[in-house]
């Protein structure tokens, strides 16, 4: 319960550990298989873990088999935003357009204080905010690999609270570019920069994780002869999750030549 995903979007090349526990005792066991190469949310996988006891033996007693699956999951998120001159009375009865987030073990939520932004001759400014989140109910979040954020054009990224970098496209990969639509574009450092932090700074016990950003809409973004403009602000991350599961198990005085445990990926 709690670790759907699309089964459009399969989970792929997840990495499989198990380790033995007894008080501060850890003897690391061999998986079958030890890598998964695809895995949809209806499918299951046995997985079995063998410990030698020529090369690693098991006392005599209780233990706990700790079994681990490492992946790398990508999520999309997107939020509207509705641009009018300044001296217009619009009235957008969404005030508080729905962002969207892929399905997946976290979700990236965007929005910008105000649904509606006033055009002025000298640009405008606004917030745009994101927040990194479990979706999933157990599960833990190791590292955030990527994070692009997606900007539309005639604006620009003037500051935020981590250290995106403006990146170009289509150098980086197309589909974030969608075909052309989108040229700004701002990657998140792994880094530090002038006590800026960076992507290494985000770690599974900081969750729910907010980032703050301004954006400067340039005076040179019409309406195109339109009421009102509807911008779209997306961002694409990619992050590796772990899952863990623990079985117990007893070892008796007569160990066999190999100790086998079984699970399902399901139940992890």
């Amino acid at each position: 319960g709690g670790t759907s995903f699309s089964e459009n979007d399969p989970i792929e090349n997840i990495k499989i550990t198990c380790i033995a526990k007894q008080g501060a005792n850890k003897v690391v066991g061999a998986t079958f298989p030890s890598t998964i190469e695809k895995i949809t949310e209806s499918s299951q996988q046995d997985i079995r873990c063998e410990f030698d006891p020529g090369s690693n033996p098991l006392d005599k007693g209780a233990w706990t088999v700790a079994f681990t699956a490492d992946f790398d999951f990508k999520v999309w998120s997107s939020v509207p935003r509705y641009f009018v001159s300044a001296d217009s009375e619009f009235d957008i009865k969404e005030s508080k357009p729905i962002a969207h987030s892929t399905a997946g073990p976290l979700g990236v939520g965007m929005g910008t204080e105000n649904a509606v932004i006033p055009l002025r001759d000298e640009g405008s400014e606004f917030s745009l905010g994101m927040n990194i989140d479990k979706t999933w109910t157990s599960g833990k979040f190791i590292t955030l690999k990527e994070m692009i954020l997606k900007i539309p054009d005639s604006m620009q990224l003037v500051t935020c609270d981590y250290n995106f970098q403006e990146i170009e496209c289509p150098s980086q990969k197309l589909e974030y570019c969608e075909n052309g639509k989108y040229s700004q574009l701002y990657a998140l450092q792994k880094e530090r920069t002038n006590n800026i932090p960076g992507s290494k700074d985000i770690r599974d016990e900081s969750l729910p994780f907010p980032i703050g950003c301004t954006i400067k809409a340039d005076k040179d973004l019409t309406l195109e002869g339109q009421t009102r403009v509807t911008k779209y602000f997306k961002s694409v991350s990619l992050y590796t999750f772990r899952v863990e599961l623990d079985i117990p198990i007893d070892v008796g005085s007569a160990l066999p030549a190999i100790s086998n445990v079984e699970g399902d990926d399901s139940a992890i």
